[in-house]
């Protein structure tokens, strides 16, 4: 194929973002991306401390909302349009409040604040 020619688009349509995918944007706004080099999480910190953690797990669009007991404390679980788990828990390994979303494949990402 020519260096100037274009490569035929397979579906020719644009996948529109989930409304899950739309808030997960929107959640990571502001975030900084403190991801290592290894490893399937993609780590964020975010400023404002547990009740912002709180705050940001509360606006998601989640259902099946239920309490649940960490080795941190009282966290919460839920569900994303997209049938991902969504979990806020008050304490992780690193240290801050956390909301990790459970990807297909073993990928997170988490949120410390």
């Amino acid at each position: 194929m020519p260096s100037n020619a274009t490569k035929p688009e397979t579906d020719g349509e644009v996948k529109e973002k989930t409304e899950a995918e739309k808030q997960r944007d929107e959640l990571l706004g502001g975030a900084e991306d403190t991801t290592a080099k290894k490893g399937r999480s993609k780590n964020y910190e975010k400023k404002g401390g547990d009740e912002k953690a709180q705050e940001d797990f509360s606006n998601l669009d989640l259902k099946d909302v239920k309490e649940i007991d960490t080795k941190y404390g009282n966290g919460k679980q839920g569900t994303d349009s997209d049938g991902n788990s969504v979990i806020y828990r008050p304490g992780s390994r690193t240290g801050g409040s956390t909301i990790e979303i459970q990807l297909p494949g073993h990928n997170k990402i988490k949120i410390r604040y």
